[in-house]
């Protein structure tokens, strides 16, 4: 290809058997990501405290993936899509529920347990020493929506909201109706034509939702 600059190198690390590596598994999408989104998602859940910081925290999980060099970007994008996907379907489960909001409950109790105070207080940000709830991570959970690769320009289909989908906002902005966690899920919601936000509503949707920007503007408007 013209003007590549890319070469690969030999992969000669050798392992405890002795003998020298070999990738055995797919990359996409990207596993320790998609664990790391959905535990982030269902954090976020739990501490809506700290919503905004903890679904950063999983964009930084992802973003580890490529600095390691284990994981493209198309991997890590597509495993924030199926951790968002799946949460929002376990969250609206009811036996699932039960279960979550039993955890919850029992978490939030050893929390406030352990700061010796209100869950409000002990979570509250502490400027330069609380790095997620810098304004410059914002930019940069946008950022990992698209690792900066080319959007197709033309005409796409228009964003729908998945049935349930705005149960990811409810916890954490639980003065919004559903209706209006959706509104503002469309929003903020990235612009179409970037990889993986592909043909289908579901695609579209599932790249194209960007939680810490919904969740900044409600904060904005309050």
């Amino acid at each position: 290809m013209p003007g590549n600059t890319i070469h690969l190198t030999p992969d000669d690390v050798v392992v405890k058997d002795g003998h020298p590596y070999t990738a055995g598994g797919g990359a996409f999408p990207s596993g320790h990501t998609n664990t790391g989104y959905t535990d982030a998602l269902l954090m976020a859940e739990m501490i809506p405290e700290r919503f905004d910081a903890l679904v950063i925290r999983g964009a930084r999980y992802g973003y580890s993936r490529l600095v390691l060099g284990v994981h493209y970007p198309l991997d890590v994008m597509g495993a924030r899509m199926v951790a968002q996907r799946n949460v929002a379907h376990y969250l609206n489960d009811p036996y699932y529920r039960t279960l979550f909001n039993e955890a919850r409950a029992q978490l939030r109790e050893a929390l406030v347990k352990e700061c010796g105070t209100t869950i409000v207080e002990c979570a509250a940000s502490t400027g330069k020493d609380d790095p997620y709830r810098d304004p410059a991570m914002h930019t940069f959970y946008r950022f990992t929506m698209t690792y900066n690769l080319p959007q197709q320009k033309g005409e796409h289909q228009p964003l729908k909201i998945p049935k349930g989908a705005d149960v990811l906002l409810q916890t954490a902005l639980p003065n919004l109706s559903p209706a209006q966690c959706q509104a503002l899920m469309e929003e903020t919601a990235l612009p179409a034509g970037y990889p993986l936000s592909g043909e289908t509503e579901d695609q579209q949707f599932w790249q194209r939702l960007d939680l810490s920007a919904a969740y900044e503007m409600a904060r904005k408007t309050r």
